[in-house]
């Protein structure tokens, strides 16, 4: 399934640069504040608030019940949830 079709690359509005070089050369993967977020993250969908993982931001938390998913990605077209835009 091509999801890309019809649409432009993923882009971030805002970038935190160094300084005005590193802003003028669009280099902002060199920032010392660049992060990168892609990658493999656990993933946790409930139907109901009450049903989440709590404590989830502790160090002791475990993620063993946790799925997970390649970021950046939809998780709607992994099979969780139900798509919303349809290609």
């Amino acid at each position: 399934m091509n999801v890309d079709s019809g649409k432009e690359p993923g882009r971030a509005a805002f970038v935190l640069a160094d300084n005005v070089v590193s802003v003028k050369s669009k280099e902002s993967e060199k920032s010392k504040f660049y992060r990168n977020h892609n990658g493999i993250w656990k993933f946790n969908l409930v139907t109901n608030l009450v049903n989440r993982p709590q404590d989830y931001y502790k160090v002791s938390f475990s993620d063993k019940e946790c799925s997970t998913i390649r970021v950046p990605f939809n998780w709607e077209l992994k099979g969780y949830d139900t798509p919303i835009h349809i290609p």
